[in-house]
């Protein structure tokens, strides 16, 4: 007796999310039944966890989450003779399931599935798997019965909830900083204040990150950053200030509950990096960054907020600011969070999810 798993999906390999419906065939071959059988199909959802011993020393380091489990008893349809076997059959059962919508949890919150992943990083292991398994049970001798089993991995992706992020940050860079290289002027940046009770005035650089609102980054595509720098006029008076560097990477942040605590992962992928030597002329100086300025997530997964998995994305922008082009450099570091998300479905495959 074959089993095999077909799945009708309009593209290859098939991918699923949320909500989506599972249409597919069992087909049976090499065999002729006397007495029908019991068939039954089964799609699933697990998450596996597993800690490093060092990483994680005081409690269990391996857990498996069932994310849901869907079963059904299968019908038979109408054999038909095969081919390739004069005293076999084959035998046909469609399948049918819909995926659940979120996780089936405790929380009041809504939490999202995770998406198909397998990540290991040498204390951390995560992997979500989704299945479809099917199984034909039949008795071969009195009471006793025969079980062979098939199943397939299928691939789900599940785009996070969006959320109110803000679209732009602001970190400052104050004048005692570069002051030090001052060549000329150093008198006006921090003036004396004649009220001993207010603190003494000292101007700032501010530098700016703006990101499209609201600020999601969708997979495959590129997004915009720009980088904005404010200058008071009485810090430009006094000093020639260049942009010297430029790097944005992105921040990853891994989080898997191993119980009772959180066990995290960070990693820091660097993407666009610029040298050389821009200078501010301006209060108000968009710096331009050409194609450089384009962020393009490629491998990264879709962000997630569950009470089992977090998955958190930050967009981190460095710039090096000098006073002149022979002193040293001061680096400013804004941050941004995010949202990572794979791109929409196609209008094909939406409109075959809707019927």
């Amino acid at each position: 007796m074959k089993l095999a798993l077909t799945i009708d999906h309009e593209f290859s390999p098939p991918s699923f999310r949320p909500g989506d419906s599972l249409r597919g065939t069992l087909e049976i071959r090499g065999c002729f039944f006397k007495h029908l059988p019991r068939i039954t199909a089964t799609l699933w959802g697990r998450l596996k966890v597993k800690a490093s011993p060092d990483f994680n020393t005081c409690y269990p380091t391996e857990y498996n989450y069932m994310l849901f489990e869907q079963s059904e008893d299968l019908k038979i349809l109408q054999p038909s003779p095969a081919n390739d076997s004069p005293n076999g059959c084959v035998y046909l059962c469609p399948i049918e399931f819909k995926f659940p919508t979120g996780l089936n949890c405790a929380c009041n919150e809504t939490c999202q599935l995770p998406s198909s992943m397998s990540v290991n990083n040498g204390k951390l292991w995560i992997k979500s798997t989704y299945l479809l398994s099917a199984a034909v049970e039949r008795r071969i001798l009195g009471k006793i019965t025969k079980r062979k089993r098939v199943q397939r991995e299928l691939l789900f992706s599940c785009n996070p909830i969006i959320i109110d992020l803000a679209a732009s940050c602001t970190v400052a860079l104050s004048a005692d900083k570069l002051k030090q290289s001052f060549t000329r002027g150093s008198r006006d940046i921090v003036r004396p204040n004649l009220d001993e009770s207010l603190p003494l005035y000292s101007p700032s650089l501010h530098m700016e990150i703006i990101l499209p609102e609201p600020p999601l980054l969708i997979r495959g595509r590129g997004t915009p950053v720009r980088l904005m720098l404010h200058t008071p006029r009485e810090l430009m008076q006094g000093a020639d200030i260049y942009v010297r560097s430029v790097e944005i990477q992105m921040q990853t942040t891994m989080s898997a509950f191993l119980q009772p605590t959180w066990q995290n992962i960070t990693e820091t992928r660097h993407a666009n990096t610029m040298n050389g030597a821009v200078q501010i002329k301006s209060e108000h100086f968009e710096l331009n960054l050409g194609a450089w300025g384009t962020f393009i997530v490629t491998q990264s997964r879709p962000s997630l907020n569950s009470c089992l998995l977090k998955i958190d994305y930050a967009i981190q922008v460095i710039a090096g600011i000098s006073n002149g082009l022979e002193s040293s450099i001061q680096y400013l570091k804004a941050s941004l969070d995010v949202l990572v998300m794979d791109p929409p479905p196609t209008y094909q495959a939406a409109a075959h999810n809707m019927v």
